[in-house]
């Protein structure tokens, strides 16, 4: 608190102003209240706020509309900066706040047109939805307005006021999570970079097809309904090849989002194996750290019934959590939502470009960027018929995709019908399957893996989100857009989405992001599924304790989650035992590494030495291939480790060495002696005192002051993170370009027992507030790194001598 409380002394010295006093007020004037009564124009009675121990808040309401309006109210109070952050990026409009920094992302963000495309879907929204937006907007805009203190820090900090909250800046915070979820556009962006310099059939190396033992959540034949044709053959289009400088050059100029690590862990437990005879569902999500952390908990009580859960700061829902009678879950499908189209010129006029129906004319807006502390910047941006040309982004872009081409991306996202946000109302309501179905078929972008539990011992699952149906192609790179031969037919029927109904006698369910469906499933989902690390484990555990009949609680799902027996090393520590011993020092780091039971304990050696190699292993077996191209590409990449180093070893020749021929054996002892190298110089000569907790600790950075001098220390958050790997349960990712830092990990966790009414066990990785004054700014952060839960509960008792708020019309 000193040092905030220096930082805005001499703000208020550089604004003029009476420092000593001033710095108080804006100490603890800017904390909101959280006591007492306050007034809120618009409801339609008076709402309660009660505040637990960690500050989350139970709002009791006499309507679902005002417990809407007091969620906006109380996401303000406690999230104003994050949800500000958020609007302005998903607008283009960061510029106007952190100045020319921002530009990059303002630029990328005006050219996709998250915000348009955010603002041309409430016209397809329900008069319900619009409402309930509407109830929200006015929520935060009576924080706004009855505010006579200062705001949040960082408003003062960047000397920024922000504007009327509007119902659109809601909905851009869901299309803002379809482009952090989304990984299809970057590896069809590097796949294409990739054609310049390899074979298709070594292309097929760095993306193989699914084991046959590979994990499928749905390994029986899916559930749809509906008329189905069969899915197109991928082909290689002629025209990838052709712009594989302009792709490669994408990559670089493009500010996509890194989202190596994000997805998530759910499964469920059918009453058949629990102690309760009701469902258990656990889910954490897995996303980018960040302080404050992306969710906030909640509990909205009302006549019609409660609901518990995971909001998001800038959305009236609760988008992972519980009711009465159901709980529902996400984890990421992955599934292709968006393709890259080549686009030709017209050679007659380059302001038109080229369709199987003759020339037509780009689809032209201006934009104009403010900037702050310089001269606003004009951007023009042009659109085909599949989507906004996101080559122009780039300085020179012609030069470098050849004369007469641009790239155009379709994505599902940016279209006009995305009612996702009528899905978060029907979830709350549920009361079984059928509601939850309909509701789910609501959901629009991202596609998820969406599970649901209920209190009679039901279980199921069902993909939400919209697939597009190509005419042909796998959409793995870009095609042609001008002969029609790869366009979209349309979007797959909601109904005709995997599903597997829900039944007493199911067993369990999971999905760790790995393969949704196998070749059964009719239509195309994706052709890059992501590896099963983390679904082996899950399934080894559950299906052992299922096949015992040992009775299943909330405690054995908190264990589970914490699970930190690595899948990865299993799978390559085999390569790592058959290294040559050497000298006496690494003869006894390989002894450990043997007796080692594969758990990335935080407290342990032999995680670090393990992610030491295995990171230098592949950058030994890929860079000299992939040259310039290896940043793009590298990263954990287990699925083509393990297909090289058992199906394809000629990758491990290194083509730098003319006179020799290495083998994967070779690689592998290079590998070890570089790791060993870089852990010595980094961590001390005694192998014994290196701790991959040391070395794997967790940067929750604050956007965007992280890495400001003097100040970004004060709002982001350093930890431990308890442990883990990539190929645990309990995820811990590093960023392939700086290890071993922690970037990607639970960004929640939570475990419900649905014969526990009104119970909820949750974390987050933060706290619930985003000011760092706060008390519960991160009075989480340690129970997350320990593996703990706090039990959420509706019950009165849980919130006696805590904060009470009412708010009156």
């Amino acid at each position: 608190m000193g040092r905030l409380l220096a930082t805005l002394v001499a703000v208020a010295f550089g604004l003029g102003l009476g420092a000593a006093g001033l710095a108080a007020f804006f100490a603890w004037g800017s904390l909101p209240a959280l006591d007492g009564e306050l007034r809120l124009a618009g409801l339609g009675a008076p709402v309660r706020v009660l505040r637990d121990e960690l500050g989350v808040p139970l709002i009791e309401a006499a309507s679902e509309r005002d417990a809407a309006m007091a969620l906006g109210f109380v996401h303000a109070q406690d999230r104003l900066w994050q949800m500000e952050m958020s609007r302005r990026i998903g607008a283009g409009r960061l510029a106007e706040v952190v100045g020319e920094r921002g530009l990059p992302v303002d630029r990328f963000m005006r050219t996709l047109g998250l915000y348009r495309a955010a603002e041309a879907s409430l016209e397809h929204l329900s008069a319900e939805a619009l409402d309930r937006l509407a109830a929200y907007a006015e929520g935060v805009n009576g924080f706004l307005a009855q505010r006579s203190h200062p705001l949040p820090p960082e408003f003062l900090l960047l000397q920024h006021r922000p504007e009327p909250w509007q119902p659109a800046d809601s909905l851009v915070l869901i299309k803002l999570m379809a482009l952090d979820l989304v990984s299809s556009w970057r590896s069809e962006l590097t796949r294409a970079s990739l054609l310049d310099r390899l074979r298709p059939e070594a292309l097929a190396d760095l993306w193989p097809p699914p084991r046959s033992d590979e994990v499928t959540t749905l390994s029986g034949p899916a559930q749809w309904t509906g008329d189905v044709s069969p899915r197109s053959e991928p082909t290689l289009p002629d025209a990838a090849s052709a712009s594989a400088a302009l792709a490669g050059a994408l990559l670089t100029a493009l500010p996509l989002p890194d989202n190596a690590g994000l997805g998530s862990n759910i499964w469920a437990v059918s009453g058949a194996h629990t102690a309760s005879g009701a469902a258990l569902l656990a889910n954490d999500p897995h996303l980018g750290l960040t302080a404050p952390a992306h969710w906030y908990l909640a509990a909205l009580s009302t006549p019609g019934g409660t609901v518990m859960g995971a909001t998001l700061p800038a959305l009236p829902v609760v988008v992972i959590g519980r009711n009465e009678h159901i709980a529902w879950g996400f984890t990421n499908t992955a599934g292709d939502t968006d393709d890259l189209f080549i686009e030709r010129l017209d050679p007659a006029d380059p302001d038109r470009y080229l369709t199987q129906d003759g020339s037509q004319p780009f689809l032209r807006r201006d934009e104009v960027i403010r900037v702050q502390g310089s001269e606003p910047v004009r951007l023009r941006v042009r659109e085909t018929r599949h989507g906004p040309v996101i080559s122009d982004i780039m300085t020179r872009a012609t030069d470098i995709a050849g004369e007469g081409r641009v790239l155009a991306l379709a994505w599902t996202a940016l279209l006009p019908e995305d009612r996702t946000v009528e899905a978060g109302i029907g979830l709350a309501r549920a009361q079984d399957w059928d509601d939850f179905s309909r509701a789910i078929e609501l959901f629009h972008s991202p596609t998820q893996n969406a599970f649901y539990a209920d209190a009679e011992g039901r279980i199921g699952m069902a993909m939400a989100g919209r697939l597009p149906l190509r005419r042909a192609g796998d959409g793995s790179l870009p095609a042609p857009g001008w002969d029609g031969s790869h366009d979209w037919l349309g979007l797959l029927p909601a109904a005709e989405n995997p599903r597997t109904p829900a039944a007493t006698d199911a067993g369990f369910l999971q999905n760790a992001n790995n393969r949704l469906v196998d070749e059964r499933y009719p239509h195309l989902v994706t052709a890059d599924w992501n590896d099963d690390l983390r679904a082996r484990r899950i399934v080894a555990v559950l299906d052992a304790a299922t096949t015992a009949g040992e009775p299943l609680d909330t405690e054995v799902m908190r264990q589970l989650q914490n699970d930190r027996l690595s899948t990865l090393v299993g799978d390559f520590r085999p390569w790592l035992a058959a290294v040559p011993s050497g000298d006496a020092g690494t003869a006894r780091i390989l002894e450990a590494i043997d007796a080692w039971d594969g758990a990335a304990m935080p407290d342990r050696p032999e995680p670090l030495v393990f992610q030491a190699w295995y990171r230098s292993l592949v950058r030994h077996v890929l860079a000299d291939n992939l040259g310039d191209d290896f940043a793009a590409y590298r990263g954990i990449r287990s699925a083509a480790m393990r297909h090289i180093l058992e199906q394809a070893p000629d990758w491990c020749d290194d083509v730098t060495t003319t006179d020799l021929r290495e083998s994967c054996d070779d690689m592998a002892a290079a590998a070890l002696t570089s790791a060993l190298d870089e852990l010595r110089a980094a961590y001390g000569e005694d192998w014994r005192a290196w701790r991959w907790g040391e070395a794997s600790q967790a940067r929750l950075a604050h956007r965007p002051l992280d890495g400001v001098p003097g100040i970004g220390r004060i709002f982001s958050i350093v930890t431990g993170t308890g442990g883990g790997d990539a190929g645990t349960v309990r995820v811990a990712r590093y960023a392939a370009a700086a290890p071993y830092d922690t970037v990607a990990a639970a960004s929640l966790r939570m475990v419900t027992d649905l014969a526990e009414t009104g119970t909820l066990h949750v974390i987050l990785p933060t706290g619930q507030s985003g000011h760092p004054l706060s008390p519960h700014y991160d009075d989480q952060t340690g129970r997350w790194r320990n593996g703990e839960l706090h039990t959420l509960e509706i019950a009165r008792p849980a919130y006696r001598g805590r904060s009470e708020l009412v708010l009156s019309p």
